[in-house]
C-alpha cells in the first residue's frame, strides 16, 4: 500500500520481536463509506530446528478520513445597485485527508441565479425584473439559501448552506424618450398628406407625394420597484399593478387619434401611434407653422414614487402652393380701319317698352347702344359706317343720311336724330339683306379695312321680297337659297356678320341663318339679348373679343388642406405708372372697382387696357386695344390665401405679341458692263440687175459696163464664138464676155429682167461660157460678192460652175475653193443666192459662169440676177449692259456675302410693311416706283419689290459693286432693313453649287469651284474643297473645313470647330449665333488680308457698336464687348457690349501671337487695322 513496516527489535531469550507501521499517504477505502477501515496485513512464519512450522498475520487498521462542509454566508448584499456576490464556500471547510471539491451548478434562485464552481467560488447575479424581486417593497429584503456538496477523492461527501442576502432598494421612477414641443416634440403629422376624401368638401393636402398622416414613435418607463399605475394621454396602460390588455385608442382633443400599440413590462417600452385625421386651426398667416397636441403620461410605482411627462405631436400647418407663372399671349390690336354697317329695325314694335329704366322704348335703348358701339370703333381706329333701316321695306339712305358711307361724327350725328318712337310697320328680313348688299359697294368705305355688319331686331320677320336674280326666293324669313347667297356675299367682301335679337320677341331661329363670319366662311350663332339692359354692353363685348382665364385653375394653385379662405383671391398689384422705381399699385376689395355683389374687381392698366378679375373663382378677362412693334407685357401679381391666412404670390404675365414681324434679308445680283465689237454696217452695190439692156453711150459717164447691151453705140458684150474665155480674161475688162457655140447666137442673153446662159443640145461638147466686166475692191471694209441664180431643163448630166478671175499685179488667176468657185445646183424655180468669201481690198476681180449640157435634156440654163458687190465696214468697240432684275421681297437671298441665312426671303408680316429705300439722306416710301442714283448706276424699284438695275457704262467700274439701303417698315412702328449689292461684272458669273444637309449628322464636301454648303441641324462635317466657299453649319456641333480659296465659315449655334484652311477666309456669326457655346478656330492667321489674313466677323452678332471716327475710338468701345486671354488663346464676347457674362467664346488653337500685340484694347485696333476684324458701324 505504500507505507512503512519496521521490525525495530528480536528477543530470542524472551522470543519478542518489535516493530513499527508509518502510514505514509491516504489509501483507497471503499467508495462513500464515511469513516471505514481497511487493513493491510504481513504473514509471520516461524520453523524450528527440527522443522517445526507455526504461521500468523501481523494486521495494521487503516481508518479512512472524511470531509467537513460548513455553512457559509456571503457579508454583502445583492441589490438591484449592486446586482453581483462572489465569493467562495470551500475556505471555511474541512476537506479531509482525500481532497475535496465542491459539486459545480448553475443554480436559479428565489431573486437572482447561481454559478457554482468546484473549486468552491460563486458568482450571484440578482434578476431586478424578475417579478418576485420586484415585488419586494421598496427598502425591503429577502435571502437566497443556495445547499452545496463537497466531496472527497473517495467519495466521502459533507453538505453545507450558502446564504446571501437580498434587498429591493427604494428606487424612483423615470419617463425617458420624451421630446420636448419647444424642441419640435416626439412625433411630426403634416397637413400637407392629408387627403380630400376624408370629409365633405375637405381640400387634399398640397404635398403631391402623399406621406402617411399616422406616425409611430414609443417612450420609455423605469420603475425598478414595480409599476403601480402607467397612463398616456388618459389610457390605462396600468392599474393596480395589472397591465391592460392593447391596443387602446382614443380619440383627442383636436379630434384625431392617439393609439396604444404596445407596452413591454420587462424593458419599460411603450409604443404608441398618432393619426392626423383633419386640418387645424392654426395661427392666422402663420405660413408654414406648428401647433402641438399633447398628452400627459404618469407613472406609479409599488411605494408610491411618481414621475409625469408630457408625450407632444406637432402638426405642421399646410399652406397654399406657390403658383405657377402664367405667361399668357395676347394677339396685337391691328386696326386697318373699319367698315360698320348697322342694320337696324325700325317696325313699330321697337316702339314697346324696353323694360329698361331710363329707356322708354326699346328703339331708345337701340340707339343708346349704336351710339356706344360706334364710339368704340372710333376709339381704336378708323371707322366708317353705313347705315340701313328696315321695316316692311330697307332703306339705305337712312333718316336721310346719303347712300354714302359715313364718318364716325356723322354717322353718330344722324343716330342722335333717331326718336324714341320711330317704329312703324312690319319686319322683312329679306329686304334689310338686299339693300345691305348693295349698300356695302357705296362710296366712302376704307379700301382694305376691317368689314363688321350688325343686324339688331326685336322679332321675327312678318314679310318678304324676291330677292334678285336668285331662284326659290320670296317666302318670309331667310330661306337656305337666300342664306346661300347672303353667305357668298359675306364671303367674297370678308365680312363679319352678326345677328342681334332684342328682348324675347326674336328667335335665334330666324336669325342664324345672318350670323356668319366672312373673314373666316364659319357659321357663328345668333345672339339673344333678353335683358336689354345689357344691350350695350353685349354690343361693345364683340369690338375687341377679351382674352381671358383663370388664376387659379390656369396656375394650377393648390390650396392644401386647409382649403382656400373666402375670397381666395386677396388682391391684385400692378405696375400703374409703368415706372419700376415706384411700387405697384395694390388692388383690393376697397378699391371702387370692387363689385361686392359679383366679386369682380376691375382695374385700368398701364397700357391703356382693362383687368377684371372673379376674386371668388380666379376668371380674368384681359383687354389691351394697341398695335405693338415688340411684345409688350403687363404684369399682375396675385395674393392667394387659405383658410387660415396663409397667402402666395402668383404672377401673370399678359404678353401682347407683336403678330406681324418684318424681317429683311440681304440680297444680291450681277449686272455687267461689257466691251464688244460691233460689226461695222454693209452697203451693197448693184452691178447688174439686169433690168436695163442698154448703154447710152459707148464710154464716159453714160457707159455702164455691167449693162448687158448685146448691140447699139453702148454695146457691153464681147462675142467669143468658140474660143475659151480664159485667154480673154485679161482683155476687154469693161465688156461681158460670152461664147456663142452655134448658130452665131449668143449663148448668154437677157429674158425677163434675167440673164439666161444656155447650153443647147446643139452645142455639141462645148460649154456656154461667160465673163462678168472687171470690178475692183476698195480699200476700205470687208468687201463680199453675191449673184442670184436659178436654173432651167436642170439633169443630173449637167455641170454648171462659177468661179472668180482675180488680178494678182501681174496676171489674172483663176481662184478655186469655198467661197471663190463651186457648182451651182438647185431646182427650177428656186432663186439661190451665192455670197463669195471676203476679197482683197483694192483688187481687180471678174466672176466666170459655165454651163455644159449633159446628155439627158436639150439644153441647160442658169438664170442670173442681183450681181452686187457688198462692203462692211470695220468693227467698232462699244460697251453692252446688262441689267439687273429681281424682287427685294420675294427673291431668296444668294449673295455669297451676307450676313443673313443662304435662301432667307423677306417677312412683309401680316399687317403688310411700306416698302422704303434710302435716296442718300433718309429712308422714303416707295409708292408705285422710285428711282435711286447708285455710284455706278441707277436703280428702279417699285412698291411691290421689284426692282431693276442699269449700270453706268463705263468699263472702269467692272469690279465694284453698287450698294442700296432698304427698309420695311410697319405702321406699328416696327422696321427692319436690309442691302441690295449689285456686283458689276464683265461676264456673268457662276452661280455656286448648293449642296444642302438635313437634320441628322451631314457630311457633305464640295466641289473644285465655288460652293455654298449648307448643314442644317445635326453634327454636321462640311468641306468646301476648292473654290471661294460659303459654309453654314446650322444648329448642331458642326466641323466647317474651307479648303483652298477664299471661304466664308458660318458655324452656326452650338460649339462649332472650323479651318480656314489656304487663302483669307472669313469666319463668320450671325445675329443669334451667342448661345453661351464655345466655338475654336484652328488656323487663324494674322495680318493684312491681301497677304492671307483671315477675319473674324462679328458685324451681325454686336449690337449697338456706334460709327466713330478712327480704330483708336473705335477698339476703346469694343473693349466693352472683345476679351482676349493671351494665356488661354481665347475671346470671349459680349454681343451687347453691357460688361455682362460673355455669350460667346472663341478658341484659337493654333499658335497665334497675341500677347505681342498688347492690351486688350491693343489687340482689338491692330485687328481693325489690318482688317483681321469687322464690326457693324
Amino acid at each position: 500500500m505504500g507505507n512503512t513496516l519496521t521490525i525495530t527489535g528480536y528477543d530470542a531469550a524472551t522470543g519478542l520481536v518489535s516493530y513499527s507501521y508509518s502510514l505514509l499517504d491516504n489509501e483507497a477505502h471503499a467508495n462513500a463509506g464515511g469513516n471505514n477501515s481497511l487493513f493491510e496485513d504481513f504473514a509471520v512464519t516461524l520453523v524450528d530446528s527440527d522443522g517445526d512450522t507455526a504461521n500468523n498475520t501481523l494486521s495494521v487498521q487503516i481508518v479512512d478520513d472524511v470531509p467537513t462542509a460548513v455553512n457559509d454566508v456571503n457579508l454583502a448584499t445583492a441589490s438591484e445597485n449592486n446586482l453581483v456576490l462572489n465569493g467562495n464556500v470551500i475556505s471555511n471547510d474541512a476537506q479531509g485527508a482525500d481532497g475535496a471539491v465542491v459539486t459545480a451548478a448553475n443554480l436559479t434562485g428565489t431573486y437572482g441565479s447561481l454559478v457554482l464552481n468546484a473549486n468552491g467560488t460563486y458568482t450571484y447575479t440578482l434578476a431586478p425584473l424578475d417579478p418576485q424581486f420586484v415585488a419586494l417593497p421598496g427598502g425591503s429584503t429577502g435571502s437566497e439559501v443556495f445547499t452545496y456538496t463537497l466531496t472527497d477523492a473517495d467519495g466521502d461527501v459533507s453538505t453545507a448552506t450558502l446564504t446571501l442576502a437580498i434587498k429591493n432598494d427604494d428606487d424612483g421612477v423615470t419617463i425617458t424618450n420624451l421630446t420636448p414641443k419647444g424642441e419640435g416634440g416626439d412625433a411630426i403629422v403634416y397637413e400637407d398628406d392629408l387627403l380630400a376624401n376624408r370629409g365633405l368638401n375637405e381640400s387634399a393636402g398640397s404635398d403631391t407625394s402623399k406621406d402617411s398622416t399616422t406616425v409611430t414613435g414609443s417612450l420609455n418607463i423605469s420603475a425598478p420597484d414595480g409599476v403601480q399605475t402607467l397612463s398616456v394621454g388618459g389610457i390605462s396602460l396600468v392599474s393596480g399593478g395589472v397591465a391592460a390588455s392593447l391596443p387602446q385608442s382614443i380619440a383627442t382633443p383636436l379630434g384625431n387619434t392617439l393609439t396604444i400599440t404596445g407596452y413591454d413590462a420587462a424593458t419599460g417600452l411603450v409604443s404608441y401611434s398618432y393619426s392626423l385625421l383633419d386640418n387645424e386651426a392654426h395661427a392666422n398667416a402663420g405660413g408654414n407653422n406648428s401647433l402641438f397636441e399633447d398628452f400627459a403620461v404618469t407613472l406609479v410605482d409599488s411605494d408610491g414614487d411618481t414621475a409625469n411627462n408630457t408625450l407632444s405631436v406637432q402638426i405642421v400647418d399646410d399652406v397654399p402652393v406657390q403658383p405657377d407663372e402664367l405667361n399668357t399671349r395676347v394677339e396685337e390690336f391691328s386696326n386697318p380701319g373699319v367698315n360698320l354697317m348697322i342694320i337696324l329695325d325700325t317696325s313699330g314694335s321697337m316702339d314697346y317698352a324696353s323694360g329698361v329704366a331710363g329707356f322708354a322704348t326699346r328703339m331708345a335703348i337701340a340707339k343708346a347702344s349704336i351710339l356706344q358701339l360706334i364710339g368704340d370703333y372710333d376709339d381704336v381706329g378708323d371707322v366708317m359706317v353705313r347705315l340701313v333701316g328696315f321695316a316692311s321695306s330697307a332703306t339705305t339712305n337712312f333718316l336721310g343720311s346719303g347712300d354714302v358711307w359715313l364718318t364716325a361724327a356723322q354717322a353718330l350725328n344722324v343716330i342722335n336724330g333717331i326718336t324714341d318712337y320711330l317704329g312703324d310697320g312690319g319686319t322683312d328680313y329679306d329686304d334689310a339683306l338686299i339693300k345691305a348688299m348693295s349698300a356695302y359697294d357705296s362710296a366712302g368705305k376704307i379700301i382694305g379695312g376691317q368689314s363688321v355688319l350688325y343686324f339688331l331686331s326685336d322679332g321675327e320677320p312678318t314679310e318678304s321680297t324676291n330677292w334678285p336674280g336668285v331662284s326659290g326666293t320670296g317666302s318670309t324669313g331667310i330661306n337656305t337659297v337666300e342664306q346661300t347667297a347672303w353667305e357668298a356675299f359675306l364671303n367674297s367682301n370678308d365680312i363679319n356678320a352678326y345677328a342681334l335679337g332684342m328682348g324675347t320677341g326674336a328667335t335665334a331661329g330666324a336669325l342664324t341663318p345672318i350670323a356668319y363670319n366672312g373673314s373666316s366662311g364659319q357659321q357663328q350663332p345668333a345672339i339673344i339679348v333678353t335683358d336689354l339692359s345689357q344691350l350695350a354692353s353685349t354690343l361693345s363685348g364683340t369690338v375687341q373679343v377679351p382674352t381671358t382665364g383663370n388664376l387659379l385653375t390656369d396656375a394650377g394653385v393648390v390650396f392644401g388642406a386647409d382649403g382656400p379662405a373666402t375670397l381666395p383671391i386677396t388682391s391684385i398689384s400692378h405696375d400703374a405708372d409703368g415706372n419700376p422705381a415706384t411700387p405697384d399699385v395694390v388692388y383690393t376689395t376697397t378699391y371702387s372697382g370692387y363689385n361686392a355683389i359679383t366679386h369682380v374687381l376691375t382695374i385700368p392698366t398701364h397700357g391703356g387696357g382693362t383687368f377684371s378679375v372673379n376674386l371668388f373663382t380666379g376668371a380674368y378677362s384681359y383687354s389691351l386695344s394697341l398695335d405693338v412693334a415688340n411684345d409688350y407685357t403687363e404684369t399682375f401679381r396675385y395674393t392667394i390665401s387659405d383658410a387660415d391666412g396663409d397667402v402666395k404670390t402668383g404672377v401673370l404675365n399678359m404678353i401682347t405679341t407683336d403678330s406681324s414681324d418684318v424681317i429683311a434679308y440681304d440680297n444680291g445680283d450681277e449686272a455687267l458692263v461689257t466691251q464688244i465689237m460691233v460689226p461695222g454696217a454693209t452697203t451693197s452695190t448693184t452691178l447688174a440687175d439686169f433690168g436695163d439692156t442698154t448703154n447710152a453711150a459707148n464710154s464716159g459717164a453714160g457707159y455702164n459696163p455691167w449693162i448687158y447691151d448685146t448691140s447699139g453705140t453702148g454695146m457691153s458684150v464681147m462675142d467669143l464664138g468658140s474660143t475659151s474665155i480664159g485667154s480673154a480674161v485679161a482683155n476687154n475688162g469693161n465688156k461681158w464676155i460670152v461664147s456663142t457655140l452655134s448658130s452665131s447666137t449668143l449663148d448668154g442673153s437677157v429674158s425677163g429682167g434675167a440673164l439666161q446662159l444656155v447650153d443647147s443640145n446643139d452645142d455639141g461638147a462645148g460649154a456656154a461660157e461667160l465673163l462678168t466686166p472687171e470690178f475692183v475692191t476698195g480699200l476700205a471694209g470687208t468687201t463680199t460678192l453675191s449673184f442670184q441664180y436659178d436654173r432651167g431643163n436642170v439633169h443630173t448630166s449637167d455641170t454648171v460652175t462659177w468661179s472668180l478671175y482675180k488680178f494678182d499685179g501681174s496676171s489674172w488667176v483663176q481662184l478655186s475653193g469655198v467661197g471663190f468657185s463651186g457648182n451651182l445646183s438647185g431646182d427650177p424655180g428656186a432663186l439661190s443666192t451665192i455670197t463669195t468669201s471676203t476679197l482683197d481690198a483694192g483688187t481687180r476681180y471678174r466672176v466666170y459662169f459655165s454651163v455644159n449640157d449633159g446628155s439627158g435634156n436639150s439644153d441647160s440654163t442658169l438664170q442670173l440676177d442681183n450681181i452686187k458687190l457688198n462692203v462692211t465696214a470695220a468693227a467698232t468697240a462699244a460697251i453692252a449692259l446688262t441689267t439687273a432684275h429681281g424682287n427685294l421681297l420675294t427673291d431668296p437671298n444668294h449673295d455669297m456675302m451676307s450676313g443673313d441665312p443662304w435662301g432667307s426671303v423677306d417677312a412683309i408680316g401680316a399687317e403688310s410693311s411700306v416698302l422704303k429705300i434710302w435716296n442718300g439722306s433718309s429712308y422714303t416710301a416707295v409708292t408705285t416706283s422710285q428711282t435711286v442714283a447708285g455710284l455706278y448706276g441707277s436703280l428702279e424699284i417699285h412698291s411691290d419689290g421689284a426692282y431693276t438695275y442699269r449700270p453706268n457704262a463705263d468699263l472702269n467700274n467692272v469690279g465694284k459693286a453698287d450698294v442700296f439701303n432698304y427698309q420695311l417698315a410697319q405702321s406699328d412702328g416696327e422696321q427692319d432693313t436690309a442691302q441690295l449689292t449689285i456686283n458689276i461684272a464683265s461676264s456673268a458669273t457662276v452661280e455656286p453649287t448648293v449642296m444642302e444637309g438635313t437634320s441628322a449628322n451631314d457630311v457633305l464636301v464640295g466641289t473644285s469651284g465655288d460652293d455654298v454648303v449648307l448643314g442644317h441641324a445635326g453634327a454636321d462635317l462640311l468641306n468646301g474643297n476648292d473654290g471661294n466657299d460659303r459654309l453654314e453649319g446650322g444648329a448642331g456641333n458642326d466641323t466647317l473645313i474651307g479648303g483652298l480659296g477664299d471661304d466664308i465659315l458660318i458655324g452656326g449655334l452650338d460649339s462649332d470647330t472650323m479651318t480656314g484652311s489656304a487663302g483669307s477666309d472669313t469666319f463668320k456669326w450671325l445675329a443669334g449665333d451667342a448661345d453661351g457655346s464655345t466655338d475654336s478656330i484652328t488656323d487663324f492667321t494674322l495680318g493684312s488680308t491681301a497677304s492671307g489674313g483671315d477675319v473674324l466677323d462679328l458685324s451681325d452678332l454686336l449690337v449697338g457698336v456706334p460709327a466713330l471716327g478712327d480704330n483708336e475710338d473705335l477698339a476703346a468701345v469694343l473693349d466693352n464687348y472683345l476679351q482676349f486671354n493671351t494665356t488661354t488663346k481665347t475671346l470671349t464676347i459680349d454681343p451687347a457690349g453691357a460688361g455682362g457674362e460673355a455669350e460667346l467664346t472663341i478658341q484659337f488653337q493654333n499658335s497665334l501671337d497675341l500677347a505681342s500685340l498688347g492690351s486688350n484694347q491693343d489687340i482689338i485696333k491692330q485687328l481693325l487695322d489690318d482688317g483681321n476684324l469687322k464690326v457693324d458701324i
